[in-house]
């Protein structure tokens, strides 16, 4: 009887926030201009004159007529008004624009991890392996996941992908939590990476052990400044190393119970998705998603499990991205598991720290 009135109850606050969900998207024209209203208030935008405000209202309608038909197709996640609501497809664009690098990346899996440079593929789990993996992980809760950073209008989410894994695998190996530079690989990474527009995880893992011999500076002294779009030279001078890595892994393609098998025991993992079915989320489990080219790279740093309308169990990816806390779940979003939603089982990889009883080789 307990164990019915406790479904019960459950289901009953699923459907409430399945409510919630369905009215979160304005459609007629005075819930537009309400919103629009709020939107600029909370984020404090600003514009030049009223040309400007009428171009970004027309922006912003489109922008909701979009987000609505995400939302019909997402019932367990919310859309609308966010940092991103007068922004055009185009501007928006400029934050995940690395097609060409993460199929790059794709192409070279296989010379990383022949070259013999500390890079290796990692197996197929087996069931032995997958018996007993914990129902959730989240790293966040243990101390070693750095706040959410924001990439700015740059197409550097590759950096912030590179580096939050790298900053968890560094915690994770017994070092303290230290914020690392994105700016470093930016402004100093070329080995198929271009600053602001564009890279890929694995590129600039192998470009730090193969071209710095693994090194990374703190964000202290090489802080992030590309955010408008400008990538000044690369500046090495009176930097301080922050973390070391030793090569990376390369976990298989759609192989979601290995990652989970990597989260639970390992850390969390850099992964590249398809981005543009996520401008206007703004929280919830999304279980609906443009599966195409990959063009923007984020970090999974855990996962768990949520209940559908029904009661039905839907397994979900953490997954910290790199768009400022003003976006999505405080920075997060939440991607159902296991279906390879926007491509996000493609390509994961993860840099390999030197333990903690090593020397480093600065």
């Amino acid at each position: 009887m307990a164990r019915a009135l406790s479904f019960a109850a459950t289901l009953v606050g699923v459907l409430v926030f399945f409510a919630a969900l369905v009215a979160a998207v304005p459609s007629t024209h005075s819930e537009l201009v309400e919103a629009f209203s709020a939107f600029r208030a909370k984020h404090g935008v600003q514009y030049k004159d009223a040309a400007e405000e009428e171009f970004r209202f027309g922006v912003f309608r489109a922008n909701m007529a979009r987000a609505a038909e995400v939302q019909r197709r997402n019932p367990l996640a919310a859309f609308g008004p966010n940092s991103f609501a007068d922004r055009t497809p185009e501007e928006f664009k400029v934050r995940h624009n690395a097609e060409k690098e993460i199929a790059e990346s794709l192409a070279r899996a296989g010379t990383f991890t022949e070259s013999g440079k500390g890079w290796k593929r990692v197996p197929r789990a087996t069931e032995q392996q997958l018996q007993g993996l914990p129902t959730s992980v989240d790293w966040r809760t243990k101390g070693v996941v750095t706040p959410v950073k924001n990439q700015g209008q740059c197409g550097s989410c590759w950096a912030f992908g590179t580096i939050a894994n790298i900053e968890s695998m560094w915690a994770i190996a017994g070092y303290p939590l230290t914020s690392l530079s994105e700016q470093q690989l930016v402004s100093c990474d070329h080995f198929f990476s271009y600053g602001c527009n564009g890279g890929a995880s694995i590129l600039a893992d192998w470009y730090l052990t193969d071209e710095h011999n693994g090194t990374v500076y703190t964000e202290a002294s090489y802080p992030y400044v590309s955010g408008s779009g400008v990538v000044p030279a690369c500046d090495e001078t009176n930097r301080t190393i922050g973390a070391q890595i030793a090569g990376g892994e390369i976990l298989l393609p759609w192989d979601a119970r290995g990652m989970e098998l990597f989260l639970a025991t390992r850390g969390p993992i850099a992964v590249a998705i398809d981005a543009s079915s996520v401008q206007a989320y703004t929280g919830g489990i999304m279980t609906e998603c443009v599966t195409w080219l990959p063009d923007h790279q984020v970090t999974i740093v855990g996962y768990g499990s949520g209940a559908d309308a029904s009661g039905n169990t839907v397994p979900y990816w953490i997954i910290k991205n790199s768009w400022g806390v003003g976006w999505g779940e405080q920075g997060y979003f939440r991607l159902e598991r296991g279906k390879n939603l926007c491509n996000v089982e493609l390509l994961a990889t993860s840099a390999t720290v030197i333990p903690k009883n090593l020397t480093l080789n600065h």
